[in-house]
């Protein structure tokens, strides 16, 4: 794969936009057609910080289809981790799923 090295201001690290593969829905029908919908959700990234507000969206561009739209841009998101998807509501209480980050694409950020 490509390797690449990226020199400058820590919110060129900030990812807006996660795309999956492998991915495991327990949701609510079928996965596809929540991620077609924009469904709510909140995930989780990294396990040190808690599942933030997000949405699932199904992208035909990307190779694997799914997409998680994150509310708010979060830094160190690499390919190989894993994303899990919680309800929204307050306590996480149901996970929906997840699956293994494929890309990470960044936020744009104002020159």
């Amino acid at each position: 794969g490509r390797r690449e090295v990226i020199v400058g201001p820590r919110e060129a690290l900030m990812v807006s936009r996660i795309g999956l593969k492998e991915v495991t829905w327990l949701g609510d029908g079928a996965g596809e057609d929540a991620a077609r919908a924009g469904q709510e959700i909140a995930v989780k990234v990294r396990s040190t910080r808690p599942p933030a507000p997000a949405r699932l969206a199904w992208d035909n561009a990307s190779p694997h289809g799914w997409v998680v739209d994150l509310a708010q841009p979060e830094e160190g998101v690499a390919p190989g981790q894993a994303c899990v998807f919680y309800s929204p509501e307050p306590g996480f209480d149901r996970v929906l799923g997840g699956g293994w980050i494929a890309s990470a694409h960044p936020a744009d950020i104002a020159a």
